[in-house]
């Protein structure tokens, strides 16, 4: 059972971890080579494409929609760990009537961001969604675990599960309750 403690503590450390390092990787800063080697970072300027633009947009979405999220659930409610809290309330409004994981899937649009303003596709933009898909691997086994604790302590979450989706909302994949 001590295992067990370790998970979720794992996947908050790993959650941020992957944030943290999708930032770094970002794309205002460009490796700048010459031919010996690196010789350090520069402030790459964004050309404003079509890929900048949906990452700016996807960066908005994501914010707003984990503000939504974290309205709908109480600002003092917000917990990292999946563990529910001894207050928790089963929170079924806002952005919680679509999909159970708001806030992951604006941490995800957020980073998703982050990627798609990669101006330098051959170099930084693998890393970066290979990162992205790391965080949604990570994401989707702590809302699995979350779910399943979700559903000792509220007895309505089983119904609530089968109408809304985990990440995505059913009418967006053809599945309407």
């Amino acid at each position: 059972m001590r295992l067990e403690r370790l998970i979720s503590p794992g996947l908050v450390f790993l959650q941020f971890a992957l944030c943290i390092a999708l930032v770094l990787l970002a794309p205002w800063y460009q490796l700048s080579a010459d031919e010996f080697g690196v010789t350090g970072f520069e402030l790459n300027r964004i050309e404003i494409t079509a890929h900048v633009w949906a990452g700016l947009a996807c960066m908005a979405l994501g914010s707003l929609l984990g503000l939504w999220a974290w309205r709908s659930l109480g600002l003092t409610r917000l917990r990292i760990m999946p563990e529910p809290g001894a207050t928790a309330q089963l929170i079924t409004t806002g952005p919680y009537h679509w999909v159970r994981h708001p806030m992951y899937v604006g941490v995800l649009l957020l980073m998703l961001g982050v990627v798609l303003l990669s101006t330098n596709w051959l170099s930084m933009n693998w890393p970066s969604g290979l990162l992205w898909l790391a965080l949604l691997l990570v994401l989707d086994r702590k809302a699995a675990r979350e779910e399943r604790l979700l559903e000792q302590a509220f007895p309505d979450y089983a119904r609530y599960r089968q109408r809304t989706g985990r990440f995505i909302p059913p009418v967006l994949v053809g599945r309407v309750s």
